[in-house]
């Protein structure tokens, strides 16, 4: 076996894994790997497969399952603000999947520097980070405003500002929280108080003011780790 590489499917099924061209490319070509290889695969949906690869064309590979292995979902929800950089939001991205979150949804805020996102593309970098961190769960991706995310996930939700001296830490995190975070320029004060009139907990992150993307890893991390 050439290396120990986790590859991507959206297609198994009846005991089979069928790879795109682009995947197969890359496992046969660039990797090496041959007819009668031992690979291991996900389909992002909470599956973890051994199987061994069983034909090669143009036009993809296929695979035999061999070994099934269930896996427990993160539990972890995180909103984020929309960032004007693009790269900075696949960070996000690229870590928070290596750590383990069942849902990011990025959120147009008041102080939002861009009204539009590219969902397709950010789940690019899901998957990528999916099968760097051998991962089996890809997260719920999701875009909407501030108001549409108080509405559906704001039950027993965080959020973390700047302002004030806010009682709850991430220490008192847990891996199922949910936790808002403010894009740049944090969320406006209408956003706090409309917060706090839907009943989200207010918390801090420390004494240093944070980028988004450094709060967003931090949150991830203390729910996962430190819940």
């Amino acid at each position: 076996m050439p290396g120990h590489f986790t590859f991507f499917s959206e297609d198994i099924g009846h005991g089979i894994a069928h790879f795109s061209e682009s995947e197969a490319r890359h496992m046969i070509q660039v990797l090496r790997f041959a007819i009668g290889d031992t690979i291991a695969c996900t389909d992002g949906k909470g599956c973890r497969y051994e199987a061994e690869i069983s034909t090669v064309s143009k036009k993809g590979v296929g695979a035999t399952i061999t070994k099934t292995e269930a896996i427990e979902r993160p539990q972890f929800t995180l909103v984020v603000g929309v960032l004007k950089s693009t790269d900075r939001m696949e960070w996000i991205l690229e870590k928070t999947v290596e750590l383990g979150v069942k849902r990011v949804v990025f959120i147009a805020c008041d102080t939002s520097e861009r009204s539009k996102i590219f969902l397709d593309k950010l789940m690019k970098t899901c998957v990528a980070a999916l099968k760097q961190s051998h991962g089996s769960w890809l997260p719920e991706l999701e875009y909407m405003t501030f108001k549409e995310a108080l509405k559906l996930y704001g039950d027993g939700a965080l959020i973390a500002h700047c302002s004030g001296n806010l009682p709850k830490s991430a220490k008192e995190l847990r891996p199922d929280s949910t936790v808002f975070i403010g894009p740049e320029g944090d969320f406006s004060e209408s956003e706090v108080r409309m917060a706090q009139e839907r009943g989200l907990q207010e918390m801090h992150l420390g004494i240093r003011i944070l980028r988004t993307e450094t709060a967003a890893v931090a949150v991830c991390v203390a729910a996962n780790l430190c819940g």
